[in-house]
């Protein structure tokens, strides 16, 4: 009997020990961190080295789990960055390899900053290889080859295989916060070839079965679409992806500019980087319900009968001859010098202004009426 007694003591006395452990770990974990994986290639890196605005102001509510390991000054925001790989820090551009520059990822923040709830802070995995083939993050094959240390220097040296590491990554990301969101830029590397469909799904289905992640938000770019673009071809794998896909949604490259000067004729203009961004965020948005991203209570849909007017005033410092796009790049309204200021519009958002005179884009809140 009291062998009896004392086994079962002994196995109580484990089960306490195994919940008191899960308890603490999960007890780290803030509920208010949302992670975003990005993965792809150079398109996702970024490659913007002109500041157009305010990307180089860091917010402490933007943070990013550093690339590498690096000590060296940031060609975009001449910012000296000392960062260890797998920390987290304070987030400034760029945010994978530090020679590289503002990518859509910062874009995608100061639009997601301005609709979601004040005490969310938002953690960014950047995971994008440059050049790559989407094959390289296969899981249990893709590795970098010797030539591409480039893209990853310690991925070449230890010879590891690209998913375990952007895996490793992302549950780092899960000690301390949750992934809400996966944002993919890719293809230039595997142009028009059909069966990047299905690799990429396996890619997709693989990382969300190992991490639990259900059916988060997939947002997927597409190509640049620029006259004499390279893989603009692939556009309609792209479009079929999202289509197949569950909870997947597709951020249009429609009307963005090519970097002047890009020899690989494959890269967006640093205002194209910038839309395509806001275009990731408006398409998140799109997909992620309020118990998924809870938003700012003014920034929550009303009712359809609610209408909602451009505010004039913005509109009016355009000038006369202006279009408005959605934020998809469909043209939603354009004023001629004999149209008011004030544009109805059926629903909330964000919308391009374009000015005719000069080509400018700008972006324009919907208010209440």
């Amino acid at each position: 009997m009291g062998g009896y007694m004392k086994k079962n003591r002994i196995e109580i006395s484990f089960v306490v020990i195994v919940l008191s452990l899960f308890f603490q770990i999960h007890a780290d974990v803030d509920s208010t961190f949302h992670c975003y994986l990005l993965f792809g290639q150079s398109n996702m890196a970024g490659g913007c080295k002109e500041v157009l605005g305010n990307e180089c102001e860091p917010n402490d509510r933007v943070k990013v789990l550093a690339f590498r390991s690096c000590n060296q000054t940031s060609e975009a925001c001449g910012v000296n960055f000392n960062r260890q790989a797998d920390q987290w820090y304070t987030a400034t551009p760029p945010y994978h390899n530090c020679s590289e520059g503002i990518g859509p990822a910062d874009h995608f923040a100061k639009v997601l900053l301005d609709s979601i709830r004040q005490d969310i802070t938002i953690g960014f995995i950047p995971c994008a290889l440059s050049g790559q083939s989407i094959n390289v993050f296969k899981k249990g094959s893709g590795r970098l080859s010797p030539n591409d240390n480039w893209a990853h220097q310690e991925l070449v040296d230890e010879n590891r295989l690209v998913y375990d590491w952007m895996l490793e990554r992302c549950q780092i990301a899960q000690e301390t916060g949750v992934i809400k969101g996966i944002l993919f830029h890719q293809g230039e590397a595997d142009n028009g070839n059909n069966w990047w469909v299905g690799t990429t799904k396996e890619i997709f289905d693989n990382l969300k079965s190992d991490l639990g992640l259900g059916d988060i938000p997939i947002v997927v770019g597409e190509l640049l679409q620029a006259p004499g673009a390279c893989c603009s071809a692939h556009n309609p794998l792209v479009n079929q992806l999202a289509s197949e896909y569950p909870n997947c949604a597709v951020a249009s490259s429609q009307g963005l500019a090519m970097r002047p000067g890009d020899q690989w004729n494959a890269h967006f203009s640093c205002d194209g980087v910038k839309v395509l961004g806001e275009r990731y965020a408006e398409a998140f948005l799109g997909l992620a319900d309020l118990d998924h991203v809870p938003r700012l209570k003014n920034n929550v849909n009303k009712p359809s009968q609610s209408k909602r007017v451009a505010n004039s005033v913005m509109i009016n410092s355009y000038g006369k001859d202006i279009s408005i796009y959605s934020i998809n790049g469909k043209v939603v309204s354009n004023r001629h010098n004999n149209s008011s200021n004030r544009l109805n519009m059926k629903t909330s958002g964000v919308y391009i202004v374009k000015t005719r005179t000069n080509g400018n884009m700008s972006l324009v809140p919907i208010i209440d009426n």
